[in-house]
């Protein structure tokens, strides 16, 4: 644990400052930190002095909520000495921005719906859209932008 790394789970807003707990990675015990209304929920993974953070493809945490409930958070490979910042959706899987639209590691098993209805159409829940300025301008890292899981 000592120059280890630290796991933080919060609001997205700010999952540090607005932690609801915190683990040491290789330590499995949770510490207690608040208690927010449900809203989305971020992890930050911040390094002790002089640390790298050094976590695996395939690794993942599992969270248990106050009725009991478990959820696998799926991680990507990780090898860094600069604190990351995850935002975790519905499933377990985690992106690398808020919008949830920069995929770091798909949890297993999940399917990408493509949704392209009108501009004027309101997105079904889950959706997020980003117009782009051509057809090309709908494309990025994890393929089309207007979709949702």
């Amino acid at each position: 644990m000592p120059d280890g790394f630290v796991y933080f789970f919060g609001c997205a807003d700010d999952p540090f400052n607005k932690a609801m707990g915190a683990v040491y990675d290789s330590n499995n015990e949770f510490t207690e930190e608040g208690s927010y209304t449900a809203q989305a929920v971020g992890l930050a993974i911040l390094r002790d002095a002089a640390s790298r953070i050094t976590v695996q493809a395939g690794d993942y945490l599992t969270i248990t909520n106050a009725a009991g409930e478990q959820m696998k958070i799926y991680l990507p490979a990780l090898d860094t000495t600069e604190d990351v910042t995850l935002y975790i959706g519905k499933g377990g899987s985690t992106y690398y921005d808020s919008a949830l639209t920069s995929v770091a590691c798909a949890a297993p098993g999940t399917a990408m719906q493509v949704n392209f209805q009108p501009a004027a159409a309101t997105p079904p829940y889950g959706y997020y859209r980003d117009l782009g300025t051509s057809q090309e301008g709908h494309w990025g890292a994890a393929g089309a932008t207007e979709y949702g899981w």
